[in-house]
């Protein structure tokens, strides 16, 4: 899982707005220059007692990494397969012959465009999921 130190900046009622740091030695920096990145929400399960000015480690949630996988993988190789499955209705449409390289082309052109897709619209639409506050830094 991968983890990131960022500094606490407010505590709302069920979210705690954090700032990335851009260097490792910001973290003990108390003189509020702009060397941190823009602020976003992160949630607190393990409800740990963090202050406005701490230090805490936070990850993505298990629930988005599943959903993303999902997103990531499932999506495109399904798409590759039902290329794969309309290759013949496609050739016959182009008035060429369903070959196994226009299938093998057909396969690798689903792939591709939905990788992009994917790729668009995760970038457009956040995926469900924040993510938590797993300890405090030290």
């Amino acid at each position: 899982m991968k983890t990131e130190r960022v500094f606490v900046v407010e505590i709302k009622e069920e979210d705690v707005i954090v700032s990335p740091m851009v260097k490792g030695e910001c973290a003990g920096c108390e003189s509020g220059c702009a060397k941190r990145g823009a602020a976003y929400p992160v949630l607190n399960p393990r409800n740990l007692p963090v202050k406005p000015g701490q230090t805490v480690i936070v990850g993505a949630s298990a629930r988005a990494q599943a959903v993303q996988g999902v997103i990531s993988l499932l999506i495109p190789f399904l798409c590759a397969l039902l290329a794969f499955m309309l290759a013949p209705f496609f050739a016959n449409l182009l008035g060429l012959n369903a070959s196994e390289g226009f299938k093998a082309v057909s396969v690798l052109a689903g792939l591709f465009i939905s990788s992009l897709a994917v790729l668009l619209i995760t970038r457009k639409v956040p995926l469900p999921g924040k993510s938590e506050i797993l300890s405090l830094a030290e």
